[in-house]
C-alpha cells in the first residue's frame, strides 16, 4: 500500500515538473521570438521609407547673359552645378533639393564669379517618376527655386535670387536641363542668365 502511495507521489510530481518545464519553454520562445519580429518588422519599416533615398546630381554647361551689364563682363559664361535631393517629399510626384552653381567668365582677367544657392522643388510630368532610379528615359520635369546669388568680383556680396527651368532623363542617370537665372543687382549688374546643362545622377 505504502509502495503504491509512492509511486503514484513519484508520477505526480513528474508530470507536474514535465508541464511546468514545458510552460517554461514555451515562454522563453515567445521571449525570444518576440525581438525577431519588432527587428523584422523594423527592417520592414526601414526598406519601405528608404525606397527613394538622397542622391546628387552634378552639371555642367554654358550660360549665356539675358542682361546688357552682364554681358559686358562676358558673353558666354561656363556654368557647372551640383544638386543634393532629398528623400522627403513635401508635395505629391515632387522633389526637394538643394542646388549650389558657378557661373565663370570666358575671357578677361579680373576676378568675376557668380555662385547662384536655391532650395528647389522639381516637378516630374510623369507619375511616379521621383527617386534616383524612378524617373525612365524620356521622363520630363519642371523645377523652380528661391535662394541666394553670391557676386564674387572685388569684394564679395549676397544678393536674393530665384532659378526655373525644364529638364528631361536621357536614361535613369543622365539628364538635360535649362535654367534661367533671375538675381538682385549689385553695382548696376544683374546675374540674369539663360544656361543649358547636361547632368548625371549618383
Amino acid at each position: 500500500m505504502k509502495a503504491g502511495f509512492v509511486i503514484a507521489a513519484a508520477s505526480t510530481l513528474t508530470l507536474g515538473s514535465f508541464a511546468s518545464a514545458q510552460t517554461a519553454t514555451t515562454t522563453s520562445t515567445k521571449l525570444l521570438a518576440a525581438p525577431i519580429a519588432l527587428n523584422t518588422s523594423l527592417q520592414g519599416s526601414t526598406a519601405t521609407e528608404n525606397t527613394m533615398p538622397d542622391y546628387f546630381t552634378l552639371r555642367a554647361g554654358l550660360a549665356f547673359p539675358i542682361d546688357s551689364s552682364l554681358s559686358h563682363a562676358s558673353t558666354i559664361f561656363v556654368g557647372a552645378g551640383v544638386d543634393f535631393t532629398f528623400s522627403n517629399q513635401f508635395f505629391k510626384n515632387a522633389e526637394t533639393y538643394i542646388s549650389v552653381d558657378w557661373l565663370g567668365r570666358t575671357h578677361g582677367n579680373a576676378r568675376f564669379n557668380i555662385f547662384p544657392l536655391a532650395l528647389n522643388e522639381r516637378f516630374y510630368f510623369q507619375p511616379g517618376a521621383t527617386g534616383k532610379y524612378g524617373a525612365p528615359a524620356g521622363a520630363a520635369y519642371a523645377f523652380i527655386g528661391l535662394g541666394g546669388t553670391i557676386y564674387d568680383f572685388s569684394n564679395s556680396t549676397f544678393r536674393f535670387s530665384g532659378r526655373v527651368g525644364l529638364g528631361t532623363q536621357f536614361t535613369q542617370n543622365w539628364l538635360a536641363e535649362a535654367t534661367l537665372y533671375v538675381a538682385e543687382p549689385v553695382n548696376g549688374v544683374h546675374a540674369d542668365a539663360i544656361a543649358a546643362y547636361i547632368g548625371y545622377k549618383f
